[in-house]
Order: C-alpha cells, then sequence, then structure tokens
C-alpha cells in the first residue's frame, strides 16, 4: 500500500510540475547566464533596460495578465532605488510601475501588486535602477528590439551591443482571455545556396515553441517561384518555451532557373497557430542547375608585427584550414598599425572594416557578410570577423558549398635568371551575375622569416603575404559574358625567394557603396616556382573526350595515356610518372588537383575535384 500511495504522490507531483511549466509564457529574450555588464554614466543617477514588443506580437496577449517581473540587478547591495514598469510608451508617467526592495541579488522575481492587462497594443516592459555602476546583460535567444538608458541626460536610445537585457516579464491567462496553445516560431533558417535539379533540397531551421502545448506535429508549406510543396513531420517533440534545430527537407526541384524560395509553417499540431506573423522565412533566390562547378575559398587575413596575438591566430588558421587545397589564404599586413611587409592595397581594404574600428588578427572569408545566414556568429556591418574557430569551421562549410560563379585559370613562367615572369589568367562567367565583376590579381610569399614579430617569442614565419597587386585595389573589370585573358609581366626583387612566390587570383564583386556587396566568386593560386611550373606547363585544356574520368577513391586516365605529374592548386608536386591508367586519391584529402597525363613527349593538364 505504501508503494502505491507513493507512485500516485510521484504522478501527482510530475502532474503539478508539468501544469506549472506550461501555465505561463515569458516575454523577454535573456538566457540564465549573464555576459556583459553596460557601465552606467553614475551609480548616483538612474540608469535602466526595456523590452519593446509592436502590437503585432502582443495582439494574442490582449486581455491576459502580466503577473511578474524578473530581472537580474547588479551590485543589489548598493541598490538605492529600483522600480519596475510596464507602459505603451517610454515616456513618463508610464501606465504602470512598482518600487522593488530587495534582499538578495542574481535573479529577482518582483511579483505585480496589481497584474497588468495588456490591451493588444505596443508594449514596453522595463526597470530603472539607482545606486549601481552596471546594467546586466545576457546572450540573446533571438534578435529582438530594446532600449538601454545609462543616464538621465541621454534619455532612452536604442540598444545595439548584441546581447539581450536580464529581464523577462510573467504572462498568464486572463480573466476572459486565454494564452496561445499553439504558437510555433520559424527563426534562424540557413539556406544553402543553390539546388541541384531533380535532388532535395535540405535547409537548416529552428522551431521555437511559444505556445503553452508541446509541438508534435507541423504542416511545412515550400514555395518555389510559382509552385508549391507540402510536407508533415512527426514526432517532433518541441516542449514550450523550448526550441529545436532541425533539417526541412523541400523535395526535387523540378526545373532548372532562378527561383525565390521560402518556407512556411502552415499549422501547428493540425491547428491554426496563434500567431502566423513570425511563421515564414524570408524570401531567397536561389539557382537551380543540374550541374555546378565547386569553387576555392580565399581567407584574407589581416595582421601585422605589432600585433601580439596574431601568431596565435594564424595557427588557429592552420588547425582549421587543416590542409584543405580548396581554401586559398591571402595575407594583409593592415589593420593593427604598418610594418614592413604592409602594401597600398592591404592598406586600401581597410574599408571593409566599420568605420574608425581596425583591429588584428581579422579575417575576411570571401569577402561575404554571413549575418543573414548565421546572424548570431556575424556582424551585420561588415563582413570582416575575428578569427575564432569555431565560428571559422561553421562559416567554411557553409561557403566552400557555393558554386562557382566564376572560372579562373593561370599560367606562369618564371625566368629565374632573370628574376621575371609571365603571368596570364584567364576569367570567365559561369553563373549569371548581375554586379560589377573585378579581376584581382595578387603575388604572395610563404615563409618570409622575421625576429620583429610580436607575441612570437622571436623567430617567426610569415605566410601568404601579399608582396604586389598586378591588378588596381579594387581590381580590373570585364565583361561577364566575353570574359578575359589578360598577361603581367613582372620583375622579382632579390629579396623574394622565387620557391615560396605564387600568385594568388580571384573575380569578385565590387559596390564602392557598400562593403557587403563586394562578394568573391572563385579563386585560384599558382606557383611561380619555375621547378614546379616545368611539370605542369603548358597547360592545355583538355576536351570532354580525352578528360579524366571519375571513377571511386580515383580517375581513370584516356586509353593510351598515363600519369605524367598530380600537383595540387597552388602547385606542390605530390605524384608523378605512372604507368597505370588509373590514379588513386584515397591517400589525398579532398580537394582540386591539376592532374598533368600524356602519351610520349606529349601531355595535358585539367583541374580533377577529388
Amino acid at each position: 500500500m505504501k508503494c502505491h500511495h507513493l507512485s500516485i504522490l510521484l504522478l501527482l507531483l510530475l502532474s503539478m510540475t508539468a501544469s506549472a511549466q506550461t501555465d505561463s509564457i515569458n516575454l523577454g529574450n535573456c538566457t540564465k547566464n549573464v555576459v556583459l555588464y553596460e557601465t552606467l554614466d553614475s551609480p548616483t543617477a538612474p540608469g535602466g533596460s526595456a523590452l519593446f514588443y509592436p502590437a503585432s506580437t502582443m495582439q494574442k496577449f490582449a486581455g491576459c495578465k502580466i503577473t511578474n517581473i524578473v530581472l537580474f540587478p547588479s551590485n543589489w547591495r548598493n541598490i538605492t532605488s529600483l522600480r519596475v514598469f510596464i507602459s505603451r510608451s517610454l515616456k513618463e508617467p508610464f501606465d504602470y510601475e512598482q518600487e522593488v526592495k530587495l534582499d538578495h541579488g542574481n535573479w529577482v522575481n518582483v511579483p505585480l501588486s496589481t497584474p497588468y492587462v495588456p490591451d493588444g497594443g505596443d508594449l514596453y516592459i522595463g526597470f530603472f535602477v539607482k545606486g549601481t555602476s552596471n546594467l546586466v546583460y545576457t546572450k540573446p535567444k533571438e534578435k529582438g528590439t530594446e532600449y538601454i538608458c545609462l543616464s538621465p541626460s541621454k534619455g532612452w536610445q536604442l540598444n545595439d551591443n548584441g546581447y539581450s537585457a536580464a529581464l523577462y516579464a510573467v504572462v498568464r491567462d486572463g480573466d476572459n482571455a486565454t494564452l496561445p496553445v499553439h504558437n510555433a516560431r520559424l527563426k534562424n533558417v540557413i539556406y544553402p545556396p543553390c539546388a541541384v535539379l531533380g535532388e532535395p533540397l535540405n535547409v537548416q531551421a529552428t522551431i521555437g515553441n511559444l505556445g503553452l502545448s508541446t509541438i508534435e506535429n507541423l504542416s511545412v508549406r515550400y514555395d518555389v517561384g510559382h509552385r508549391s510543396y507540402h510536407q508533415e513531420i512527426d514526432n517532433m517533440n518541441i516542449a514550450a518555451a523550448d526550441e529545436k534545430t532541425l533539417t526541412l527537407t523541400c523535395p526535387a526541384w523540378e526545373e532548372e532557373g532562378e527561383h525565390d524560395f521560402r518556407i512556411t509553417l502552415a499549422s501547428v499540431n493540425g491547428k491554426s497557430d496563434a500567431d502566423i506573423s513570425d511563421n515564414t522565412s524570408f524570401k531567397k533566390q536561389i539557382i537551380c542547375r543540374e550541374h555546378f562547378e565547386t569553387r576555392n575559398l580565399l581567407l584574407e587575413v589581416f595582421s601585422t608585427e605589432r600585433c601580439t596575438e596574431c601568431p596565435q591566430a594564424h595557427n588557429i588558421l592552420h588547425e582549421v584550414c587543416n590542409g584543405n587545397q580548396r581554401i586559398i589564404q591571402l595575407g594583409h599586413h593592415a589593420g593593427f598599425y604598418d610594418d614592413a611587409f604592409t602594401i597600398r592595397e592591404s592598406k586600401d581594404y581597410e574599408w571593409f572594416y566599420k568605420p574608425s574600428v581596425l583591429y588584428a588578427p581579422a579575417v575576411m572569408m570571401d569577402r561575404t557578410n554571413f549575418h543573414d545566414t548565421y546572424p548570431q556568429l556575424c556582424d551585420a556591418e561588415t563582413p570582416m570577423g575575428s578569427p575564432d574557430a569555431d565560428r571559422l569551421t561553421m562559416l567554411m562549410e557553409y561557403a566552400l558549398s557555393v558554386p562557382a560563379c566564376a572560372d579562373i585559370d593561370i599560367q606562369a613562367e618564371t625566368d629565374i635568371t632573370q628574376r621575371t615572369a609571365a603571368i596570364t589568367v584567364n576569367c570567365q562567367g559561369l553563373l549569371p551575375y548581375q554586379g560589377d565583376a573585378r579581376l584581382f590579381v595578387f603575388v604572395c610569399e610563404d615563409s618570409v622569416y622575421s625576429t620583429t614579430q610580436a607575441g612570437s617569442g622571436g623567430s617567426f614565419y610569415h605566410s601568404h603575404v601579399a608582396r604586389q597587386s598586378l591588378t588596381p585595389t579594387w581590381g580590373t573589370a570585364f565583361d561577364w559574358q566575353s570574359g578575359m585573358t589578360t598577361t603581367y609581366d613582372i620583375a622579382l626583387p632579390d629579396t623574394w625567394q622565387t620557391k615560396h612566390l605564387h600568385v594568388v587570383a580571384f573575380v569578385a564583386g565590387y559596390d564602392e557603396n557598400n562593403r557587403n556587396n563586394c562578394q568573391v566568386l572563385n579563386t585560384t593560386i599558382a606557383s611561380l616556382d619555375p621547378m614546379v611550373q616545368s611539370g605542369i606547363v603548358p597547360l592545355v585544356s583538355a576536351t570532354s573526350a580525352v578528360k579524366p574520368i571519375r571513377l571511386g577513391n580515383g580517375f581513370l586516365l584516356p586509353a593510351g595515356t598515363h600519369l605524367k605529374a598530380l600537383h595540387t592548386i597552388d602547385g606542390r608536386h605530390i605524384r608523378s610518372c605512372e604507368s597505370q591508367g588509373y590514379v588513386n586519391m584515397s591517400t589525398f584529402p579532398k580537394g582540386t588537383y591539376l592532374l598533368t597525363f600524356g602519351q610520349g613527349n606529349t601531355h595535358s593538364t585539367c583541374k580533377v575535384v577529388y
């Protein structure tokens, strides 16, 4: 009997716990972990934080009750005054305010003396505090509108620090109104860069549950141009106030072209959603083709000899790139003072930073701002970012999945005696592009020895150093349809080691009014080492009839030919002279290679992707 009563008691407790978790909804954007303190102008003057919710959000709470406000005060023992408020505007007097007496710190739950009943219009929820030096902020759950007051003279200003105030309100059923039961939010949608004809399209999305009922089923609609597809997703188990990131699979696309694409959550648990304003993703134009060419990734690294953290950043980049031949680095000695390796073009590229905000180490990946795709990782104002390993790994995986919009080839001949080089670059558009396309060509050098690098402890070898730009700072414009072939004859200073010299060429857009509209469309690299060139020059474009064929973990060579040489895309020799007609690539990392094959004294060289 005791066991039976105990089981009943446990079931009752579990039932009460579940009920307590689903009888209220929080209006707030904060997480529980404090990560930032905003300093007030004066601890003797009041300051505060406020959340804003538009009518489109508050309509579903009309007639319900805000019963509690929860906040995290800083230095609570020193606080002389704290008042919470709820109002339809930030102008005093507020519609509702209440003084709070503190007897502890950390998260403080303030029951309202009189529950506030929203009318469905715009609403501000906040607090004023006096006696402390700081306001507490946490990482945000998602993007929201907030205001901050650092002093009475400054008043309320839009908060753009990227964090969320340690503040939220608790909403419960009203006397004649109930909280939404079924309410899903579609957030943080990551679109793939392209769609392959006849193949399903996977989209990563985070689904948030803003209702009281656990989300078990979602009906999803995919709009692709003039077509619509539907999908039912079961067994989701997203609890109230929780969220889940999952992969949504749109059925196979049926037409090539550029299609407007978006996703809509059509229903939740078979019911209409209480708030459809947050159920549809932003519209994205996605190109669909039967086949795409892979592309290389340009990683521009900003570092200088006066930067103590730059050596460690280079180590991080080395580990993250992990020998991937499709990642091509170009080093700019700019962003944090100048040094002996700084060239004018690298200084000009400080334009990509926020105005008057220069720093190193910093990186640009394909000169692309990934904020729309990864808002939690990237700043909205600039393509420049920090060399954080986790951030770079995630962005690289996405960037490498973007198809090549242009094709670029480099042919180089170096005269080591005369210390001259002739560099021919050919570029041609592959996919439709509407912007101002430019060709950029740099000579860079690896293994540049230095004893003056800050933070290195003495000896240091610089890599990918931009030695000379063969094109103007903002590239050479060319016609996208007809392409361009251009040759550069250059002299190589005696201080440059030819065996460590490379040519980096890339095609990118340029918009003088928008640093976020200058994306790199493809990149390639070639060695200026004469020993490497002897193995791959002349570069002959193999016809489709005599190209190697991908087979298993390698390539089947055309009948009667054998492998003469295999190089990485940057010209590093890795294999030669195999008599067999099959090139086994299983021991090499995935990437793009230069494969030279032929018979007797004739040979052809082509790019292959393994």
